[in-house]
């Protein structure tokens, strides 16, 4: 826990190790320090392949159509949109 809630050069650090340690490791998966300990992902550049070359849905921020998707995830997170 302190790795995912404590200073960010000792999360750094560790990340460091763990990339050196294990070149098959393409990220890691951890308790997120903003979001209750709810799992989070952090990908290296290792895992590129993983993702699609394009994405499957695109739209500005400022689209209209997004307003309802992002207050509801905002909602969820309990961030204000502002």
């Amino acid at each position: 826990m302190a790795i995912a809630s404590g200073p960010r050069p000792r999360a750094r650090r560790w990340s460091r190790a763990i990339y050196a340690a294990y070149p098959a490791v393409e990220g890691l998966w951890y308790g997120s320090s903003m979001h209750a300990n709810k799992p989070c992902v952090a990908l290296y550049e290792r895992a590129s392949s993983a993702l699609p070359t394009a994405p499957t849905f695109h739209r500005a921020l400022v689209d209209p159509t997004l307003g309802d998707r992002i207050s509801a995830a905002a909602n969820t997170l309990g961030y204000l949109v502002v």
